[in-house]
Formats: C-alpha cells, structure tokens, sequence
C-alpha cells in the first residue's frame, strides 16, 4: 500500500500505529466482535489471489499522532449522493495483474487468440477468461457472444449465466440481469449451509443485484432487499463490502465507510474500487489535493471505472485545473454516456452541490450496517 494512502487511513480513522500488529486489526471497527470481517472460505477476496489469513504489517510510524481535530467525525452532515457503478468492477484479476508480465493489450490478443484461432472456445478456463476480459474491457457485444455461447457448451455451470446478465445490465437490460443472478442466488440462499462455498460468480450476482436496484420495478426491488442479511454475512469479501461503503457515505457514516476501507486495503492494496472509495471520503471532508491522489491510483491500476475518472474530475475541478479536469470528465464520459444529462451543464455536474448533499444530523440513520 502507497504511504499516501496509508497516511490518508491513519488520519481518518485515528489510528496509534503499532508495528505489532497488522493493518487489518488496526482498521477493525471496535464497536462489537460482529463488526469483525468474516472469512469466508471460498470467497475470492480482494482481485489478486491471495490468502485470507494473509495480512499488511505497516512500520512504523515517526509522525506525531494525529491531533482529535483532524480525525473523521463519526456522522456527517454532508454525504455522498451517488452510487457505485458496474463498470467500477473488475472481472477477473488478469485485468490488473497481467501488466507486470506483458500489455493488456497483447494478452487480449493472446487469450483472443487462444479462444478463435486455436479452437480452445469449448475450453471453460478459456472462455470465462475470455469473455470478462472483454467486459473489462468493455467490448459487450463480443462478451455476449462467448457467454451466449458459454451457456449452451457449459450446460448446469452457473458462471456463463451470471455473466451474461452482467453484459445484460450493462446494456440497460436490467429486468433479465435480475431474473437470471436472482434465481441463481436466492437457490443458493434456500439450500446453503453456513460452510457453503460462496464463489465469485455468487457475490457478482449479489453485487450485480444491488447495483441494478434502482433500475427495476418495486416488485423486484423487494426480492433483492431480501438478499440484504446475506450481503451483510459476507461482507468480509471487499466487493460486498464496498456496498456497504457506499451506503455509509449514503448516511454520513464516514468513520465507519473509512473502517471498512481500511480493511480492504489490508487484504488488496491494489483494489481500484477500495482506494476511489478512499478518495470520495477525502472529497466529502474538502481534502482535494488527497482525493486526486486517490482517483490517480486507482486509475492507474484499472483505468475503465467511469466513477473513479469523474471523481478524478471533480477533484481537478474543485482545484481550480479546469483543462484537466475536462479531460478527465470526456474520459468518465466515453466510458459512461449516461454521466451527462440533456438538463444539466457539465459545470454543474463537476461541482460538489451535484454529488455531495447537506443533511441535518438528526435525519441520518445512526445505526451503524453490521457486517
């Protein structure tokens, strides 16, 4: 983890850094033992694959303890209004990993290759591998066709139906995203046992759900609310608990968002979602400079999340790098046209009163989303 983003933790969360203990302990939210990050076996935790008992020790830290004045307040009044997006997501590791061996682009050509040229399209590995490259990648049509044809060649295996909903609800068909991760997940619910393996295709469909949310009937939305006990039992894995995350932001529960945070850097330092996630909570609190740094890193590792690149531009924005951060914005915009609104002006849209809203205290829900 890059010392800026360690320093950035230490100040929110307060943290008396002790070079006995790891990231992960420091970060635990010290409410209750529940609040604690289950490991769950079989749950692929982070995008590098890792150990679940694998932990960051920091050094230690020469700067004086942060004074009580810089620390997070514990409910704020100003929050974030937005949601987390699909595109956000990383698929498959190779996406990020594979650069410390070749481009991204010469494996796209090689894993292409593989799944074409070479006729390995009937091979699974291939063609999941494959298939969320592309939508990494953001090349859907070409992802519908290998899962489409995933399905039929790999008949009774869950994986090439979740993620042919994914491309779905990435191109604004949410009705049949949600039928296919529902029923797949709310089977998986009925007939798990508490030492059921959760597998990434189950916590996608999860995620997936509660990303869609807002796009489907009222009907629908009170199936997926019933998936929220389940959420919350697995949010030891990141991409669940970035959900929650985001809700804390939601609700002004910074301190609590940035304990979450914190202890999904300790499991990936290299989770794009987790460090924009960090980078939205240094906007809501007016650190910029720190924030940028946040957006930076995040998209230097995966450059395709649309969230982070027009995070990136508010924060140039608030910073007074107009030029910039109309870059950044066309960026955010390539790769999420649905950013821009027919009734707003790209000013607004990249000015804080679009993105963070003030509340009074006692509105927000204090109750803190137990994991």
């Amino acid at each position: 983890m890059k010392k800026s983003t360690i320093l950035i933790l230490v100040l929110i969360l307060g943290i008396n850094l002790n070079p006995y203990k790891s990231f992960a302990e420091e970060a635990k939210p010290a409410s209750a033992e529940s609040e604690a990050p289950q490991k769950i076996e079989g749950v692929e935790i982070g995008l590098k694959p890792t150990s679940t008992e694998e932990k960051t020790v920091v050094e230690p830290k020469a700067e004086a303890e942060p004074k009580a004045e810089e620390q997070l307040i514990e409910i704020s009044p100003i929050v974030w209004n937005e949601n987390l997006k699909l595109k956000d997501y990383v698929l498959t590791a190779s996406t990020i990993y594979v650069k410390e061996n070749m481009t991204l682009d010469e494996y796209r050509k090689n894993t292409e290759k593989l799944y074409t040229t070479d006729g390995k399209g009937d091979v699974f590995s291939v063609a999941i591998e494959y298939g969320l490259l592309l939508i990494d990648l953001g090349e859907l049509d070409k992802a519908d066709a290998v899962f489409t044809r995933g399905i039929k060649d790999f008949k009774g295996n869950p994986t090439p139906v979740v993620y042919k909903a994914w491309v779905d609800a990435l191109k604004g068909n949410y009705k049949a995203a949600k039928d296919a991760w529902y029923g797949h997940i709310n089977e998986k619910v009925a007939t798990s046992r508490q030492e059921t393996l959760w597998l990434p295709y189950d916590v996608d469909s999860l995620v997936g759900l509660n990303l869609i949310k807002d796009n489907l009937s009222d009907a629908d939305k009170e199936d997926i609310k019933k998936l929220d006990k389940t959420v919350g039992k697995l949010a030891g894995n990141c991409k669940l608990a970035s959900l929650l995350i985001n809700e804390d932001f939601k609700n002004g529960r910074l301190k609590n968002a940035a304990n979450r945070i914190g202890v999904c850097l300790a499991k990936d330092p290299s989770d794009p979602v987790a460090i924009t996630l960090l980078g939205i909570s240094q906007l809501i609190i007016g650190k910029n400079e720190e924030a940028l740094k946040m957006f930076e890193q995040a998209n230097s590792i995966y450059e395709y999340s649309p969230t982070a690149n027009l995070m990136k531009a508010r924060a140039l924005f608030a910073l007074d790098r107009k030029k910039d951060s109309k870059l950044a914005y066309e960026r955010a915009l390539e790769l999420d046209p649905s950013i821009a609104s027919k009734n707003v002006k790209k000013d607004f849209i990249l000015k804080p009163k679009s993105y963070l809203s003030s509340v009074k205290i006692d509105e927000i829900k204090k109750e803190e989303v137990k994991l």
